[in-house]
């Protein structure tokens, strides 16, 4: 038997942050990032050619959070705010969006359930900026 479907999981977080307001699935990646980021952009852009060549369902994800993730009490990221490791970068104006592990699964199941392909952000409603959500979860 053969694949009958094929789903990708992609980024929310790598469009190119001169747009105009909150991205959607038509807005572009960033289209010269620094050089770290370069080479994993290269990447998620194939990855994600590939699949819709397919007919394919490419879901991009903002930032997970939620049980098991960098975001609870003893993952990483959230000690090094703890540690008072992480620094908010400029203004701190940056928005970012995040997805709870449960929104993601829900995601992968319809998408498998459906006969619809395409982009589809699998983020949540409100995205905020780095001070805010920073200070936040600090």
């Amino acid at each position: 038997m053969g694949v009958t479907k094929f789903i990708s999981q992609s980024t929310a977080y790598a469009y190119d942050p001169r747009g105009i307001g909150l991205a959607n699935e038509k807005a572009s990646f960033w289209r010269d990032p620094p050089c770290p980021l370069g080479a994993v952009l290269s990447s998620i852009q194939r990855l994600e050619s590939t699949t819709l060549a397919t007919h394919g369902t490419v879901l991009r994800f903002g930032h997970l959070y939620g049980p098991g993730t960098s975001f609870t009490g003893n993952g990483w990221f959230f000690r090094e705010i703890q540690a008072c490791k992480m620094s908010i970068i400029g203004d701190g104006s940056a928005v970012f969006s995040f997805t709870h592990v449960r929104a993601a699964a829900a995601a992968v199941v319809a998408a498998l359930t459906s006969n619809n392909y395409g982009v589809y952000n699998i983020v949540d409603d409100w995205p905020a900026e780095a001070a805010e959500w920073l200070s936040g979860l600090a």
